[in-house]
C-alpha cells in the first residue's frame, strides 16, 4: 500500500477543478465541517441521561459481537432525539458546509460516501440543497471494511477526497487520492460540556483502546464490590453505594490524569500525551471532577449507610495530593510514588469498610503486579510485554497459600480466584498456545 501525505487545501481544490471523472467525497470533516454522528447524538435530551446511557454502553461494549459503536449509540439515543434532528439540519447544516469544496465540486459527477449513516446525513444534504447520491453503511452493520468495502472497484478510475488516514485502504485503491485536512473543520464530541466518571479515560487518556472503560469496570469496580462483600453480606443498595463510591474516587483519579498530561506538556521534553488529550475540553475540568466526586460520593455514602463522610473526603483529598506530587516528580522518582496511587485505586474503600484477609491479599496482588509493570515501563521507556494479570494471579495464589497456612482464609477465596482467572483469561490462553 503506497504511503499518502496530506496535501494543502489549495492544492486539493486545484486538483478537483482539473479532474474530469467520478468523484467520491467524504462527508464528516470534509464536505461537512463537523461530525454528523456527534452532532446527532448531541441533540438528545435530557443531556445528562443521554450521556449516562452512552457511558453505560461504553462499559458494556455490545459492538464487540455485532454492529458498530456508533450504530449502537444512535439506536439507544434515537428515542431521546425525536424531531430535534430535523430542526438542527434546517437551522445549522448549511452554515457548516465546506463552501470552497462544494463550489469546486459543482457540475461534476459527485457521490457522497461516508462511514456514517444515511438517516443522519441525508437530511443534512437536503438542508444543504446538495443533490448528490449518498453511499453509507446500514445502521446495524459493522464498519470494519471502511470505504474500501463500500466502493471497491468503483475507485479504480475515480477520485476520493477524505480527511481521514483511516481511509488509507480506499485511498490506495483510488486512481486520484486526495487526503486533506480542512482548517475550518471541527470535531465536537457530543456532551463535551458534561463530565461523567470515565470520560477522560475513554476520550483522552486511552482513546485507542475501545475496551478501556470495560476493563476499568471488570478489574477495578468489580474488585471493589468483592472487597466490600468479603467481610459481611451486603444488601443490593449497599453494593450500588460501593459502585457510586468507586465513581467518586475515579472522578478525582481522572483529575490527576488530566493534571499529569498538563504537566507533561508543560515540563517534559518528550511528553507522552495523546492528540485527544491535547484537544480535550478542559474548561473547569477540575471543578467538574470534584462536583461529580461529591455527588456520587454523597449518594454512595447514603446507600452504604456510612456515617463517615469526613473519612471519605480525606481519602479523596489525599489521593489528589498524592497525584499532585507524583505529576511534578522527575520520572525516575515516580516509581516510589506509584504504589500509593495504586493503593488508593484498589483499597480506598478500606477507609469506610473492613475487608477479609483474603480480599487484602487480592488487593495487594493487584497493586504489586501493576507496580512491577510500571517499574518495567520506567526502566525500558515502553510498556513491557509481561503478562501483568498472570503475575497478579500468581501473587494472589501465593498470598492465599500463606493465609491458608495460618488459617486466615475462607470460602470467599474461591470468588477472588475466579475473578483473577477471569481477568487473566486471555494471557492464560496465550500461554497455553505456546
Amino acid at each position: 500500500m503506497r504511503r499518502l501525505d496530506t496535501i494543502p487545501e489549495t492544492d486539493a481544490l486545484a486538483a478537483i477543478a482539473a479532474f474530469d471523472g467520478r468523484i467520491f467525497v467524504d462527508f464528516d470533516e470534509t464536505l461537512y465541517l463537523g461530525n454528523s454522528t456527534e452532532d446527532y447524538l448531541g441533540q438528545a435530551r435530557p443531556a445528562l441521561i443521554a450521556a449516562i446511557l452512552l457511558l453505560g454502553l461504553d462499559a458494556l461494549a455490545p459492538w464487540r459481537r455485532s454492529g458498530s459503536r456508533d450504530g449502537w449509540r444512535i439506536r439507544v439515543l434515537r428515542p431521546l432525539i425525536g424531531g430535534r434532528w430535523g430542526k438542527f439540519c434546517a437551522a445549522r447544516a448549511a452554515a457548516r458546509l465546506n463552501a470552497p469544496l462544494a463550489a469546486a465540486l459543482e457540475g461534476k459527477a459527485v457521490t457522497v460516501v461516508s462511514n456514517g449513516f444515511a438517516e443522519i446525513i441525508q437530511p443534512m444534504l437536503d438542508a444543504m440543497a446538495l443533490p448528490w447520491p449518498l453511499i453509507t453503511f446500514p445502521l446495524a452493520a459493522s464498519r470494519t471494511a471502511g470505504k474500501a468495502g463500500l466502493l471497491g472497484p468503483a475507485l479504480e478510475h475515480a477520485m476520493l477526497i477524505t480527511d481521514s488516514e483511516d481511509d488509507a485502504p480506499a485511498l490506495a485503491l483510488a486512481a486520484h487520492p486526495i487526503l486533506t485536512r480542512w482548517s475550518a473543520a471541527r470535531h465536537a464530541r457530543a456532551f463535551a460540556q458534561l463530565y461523567l466518571p470515565g470520560d477522560y479515560l475513554r476520550y483522552a487518556k486511552r482513546p485507542w483502546q475501545p475496551g478501556a472503560l470495560r476493563q476499568l469496570a471488570l478489574e477495578d469496580a468489580l474488585f471493589w464490590l468483592l472487597l466490600g462483600a468479603s467481610f459481611t453480606a451486603l444488601e443490593p443498595a449497599q453494593l450500588a453505594g460501593i459502585l457510586l463510591l468507586f465513581a467518586s474516587l475515579w472522578s478525582v483519579y481522572e483529575a490527576g490524569y488530566r493534571d499529569n498530561d498538563v504537566c507533561a506538556l508543560a515540563y517534559e521534553a518528550d511528553p507522552v500525551v495523546t492528540p485527544q488529550a491535547k484537544q480535550f475540553e478542559t474548561r473547569h475540568f477540575e471543578a467538574k471532577t470534584w462536583m461529580a466526586a461529591g455527588i456520587t460520593g454523597a449518594a454512595g455514602l447514603a446507600l452504604l449507610g456510612s456515617g463517615r463522610p469526613a473519612a471519605w473526603a480525606a481519602t479523596l483529598l489525599a489521593l489528589r495530593a498524592t497525584y499532585y506530587v507524583y505529576n511534578r516528580t522527575p520520572k525516575p522518582g515516580r516509581v516510589w510514588l506509584y504504589p500509593a496511587l495504586q493503593g488508593f485505586r484498589s483499597l480506598a474503600l478500606l477507609s469506610l469498610l473492613p475487608a477479609a484477609p483474603i480480599a487484602l491479599a487480592a488487593g495487594f496482588a493487584q497493586i504489586t503486579a501493576r507496580c512491577l509493570w510500571y517499574a518495567g515501563y520506567r526502566a525500558r521507556g515502553a510498556w513491557p510485554a509481561t503478562p501483568r494479570r498472570l503475575v497478579q494471579l500468581i501473587l494472589f495464589l501465593g498470598g492465599a497459600a500463606g493465609l491458608a497456612v495460618t488459617g486466615h482464609v475462607n470460602m470467599f477465596a474461591l470468588v477472588f480466584l475466579a475473578w483473577n482467572l477471569f481477568i487473566a483469561r486471555q494471557e492464560l490462553a496465550r500461554l497455553t498456545r505456546h
